[in-house]
């Protein structure tokens, strides 16, 4: 068997593994980022994982707060794929991702209203708005709730960015700015990346490589 043959008969496999473990991370990886970047987009800017007394003796984290021209705009994001059905006044909501399978949730639109009074809470009189971001392949056949957005409809909004903020939401936007910061999302299913799996991949690409290069110096 030739040098050449046995160089690349390691390589090649080395290669697909790599591959095969790091495609859906990568594409999870791209995924993230894109989202990341209309969120931040769609308001002048942006506070993530802001940590919040409720007035009742906890605490909230709101995930993603936006400066906007017409006020402070929540987002409580969520990831889900496959036929969503529910209601506001519905309290668990069902997922159908195929295959006959369903799953329940608990309504987010509850969740949602929780934050904005926590918010209000802090900064009374102050406009505010959130919305449910759903991220994934998801759709509504029996049709969607009000304040529910899906992330492809952030796409084209960087316009907003150009537009004036009224000095009393500044104020408050400076006041939300000083308060602590979770490490992470409360929700560990948004926008998941199987870092490890990631790196994995990226490991054997670089060891067959760095295998090829020895063999052909």
């Amino acid at each position: 068997m030739s040098e050449i043959v046995i160089t690349w008969s390691v390589a090649i496999p080395l290669l697909l593994l790599a591959l095969f473990i790091g495609w859906r991370p990568l594409g999870q990886l791209r995924q993230k980022l894109r989202s990341q970047r209309l969120i931040s987009g769609y308001g002048i800017a942006r506070l993530d994982n802001v940590i919040l007394d409720d007035g009742m003796g906890g605490q909230k984290v709101v995930e993603h707060i936006l400066l906007t021209p017409e006020g402070l705009l929540l987002l409580l994001p969520r990831h889900c794929d496959g036929a969503l059905f529910g209601s506001e006044k519905i309290d668990n909501w069902t997922q159908m991702p195929g295959s006959g399978k369903s799953f329940h949730f608990e309504n987010p639109l509850h969740q949602l209203e929780d934050l904005l009074a926590t918010l209000r809470y802090h900064l009374p009189g102050i406009p505010l708005q959130g919305r449910v971001l759903f991220s994934g392949r998801c759709r509504f056949p029996k049709g969607r709730p009000e304040r529910l957005l899906l992330i492809d409809e952030l796409a084209g909004q960087e316009g907003r960015v150009d537009q004036a903020v009224l000095p009393v939401i500044e104020e408050a936007w400076q006041k939300l700015q000083s308060q602590p910061r979770a490490e992470q999302s409360t929700d560990d299913s948004v926008y998941t990346v199987s870092y490890l799996r990631l790196w994995s991949a990226a490991l054997l690409a670089l060891g067959s490589v760095a295998w090829v290069a020895w063999r052909l110096v």
